[in-house]
């Protein structure tokens, strides 16, 4: 009687452990204050919509049976501020050696990156069918502006004219770029080369049109771009001035070079 009971307790825990870890834990901060932010969402935030900062890694735990021949497969997925690796860990539910047929957890992870709004979308299904998924799971992410992260910064406006220079800023302070376009004539500002993300982040990338009160045709504007110093390092901003379809080499170019240290 007493070794049923002992067997019954082992079982119970070590089902609770597997509870922990495949449940969620909103904002999840690990004991290593230098190590990253978790946002953990499951079955129960499908549909629903999650809001996390630069920096943050969200994990989404769905329940899973590899067994049946059902995985959890990646929907279309466009990089709006979110990176993967496009694969999912497998966590499975305790189970004794040689046993068959036990289920677990399929844990995705994504890398909040930038401020924007994308979506993350997944289904369940047998790879080799072609019918509909047993299950999908939809989740809205929106990231937000990374001014939370740091302390209240200056604002440092740059144009046209500041290309060419090297930038020193400061943790918390903003970059904001105003250069003159057209969108009318099918050429706009555009990334030439990546930022470095971890350093800058993307606030905003905004059209702004001169006043046209009579609605003429082909007015131009300037595009406005923010970005956000997150922590000390050295990055390059590169932006070109072309039609996207029709690459130059007389397209018109802004470079900056950014140096980023901890405010004093």
């Amino acid at each position: 009687m007493k070794v049923t009971i002992l067997l019954t307790a082992v079982a119970v825990f070590a089902v609770a452990i597997f509870v922990v870890a495949c449940s969620k834990s909103k904002n999840e901060t690990p004991s290593n204050p230098s190590s990253e932010k978790f946002v953990d969402v499951d079955e129960e935030d499908n549909g629903s919509t999650i809001h996390v900062l630069p920096g943050e890694t969200i994990r989404v735990k769905l329940r899973s049976n590899p067994s049946t021949g059902f995985s959890w497969a990646l929907g279309p997925f466009e990089e709006r501020g979110l990176e993967t690796n496009g694969e999912s860990e497998f966590v499975a539910d305790p189970h004794r050696e040689g046993e068959a047929g036990y289920g677990g957890c399929e844990i995705w992870t994504f890398k909040a990156r930038h401020s924007g709004k994308t979506e993350i979308s997944l289904f369940y299904a047998r790879s080799w069918e072609d019918v509909d998924p047993a299950k999908r799971f939809k989740l809205n992410v929106v990231i937000g502006d990374a001014s939370s992260l740091t302390a209240t910064g200056d604002e440092i406006n740059l144009s046209e004219n500041d290309s060419g220079k090297n930038i020193e800023v400061h943790t918390g302070d903003v970059i904001r770029i105003v250069l003159e376009s057209n969108i009318t004539t099918g050429y706009s500002w555009d990334n030439a080369d990546k930022v470095d993300k971890d350093i800058l982040a993307l606030d905003s990338d905004d059209y702004v049109s001169d006043p046209n009160p009579e609605e003429m045709d082909g007015v131009g504007g300037n595009t406005v771009i923010v970005y956000r110093a997150l922590k000390p390092g050295k990055t390059k901003v590169d932006l070109v001035y072309s039609q996207s379809w029709e690459p130059s080499e007389f397209d018109q170019r802004f470079s900056v070079t950014v140096e980023v240290s901890d405010r004093p």
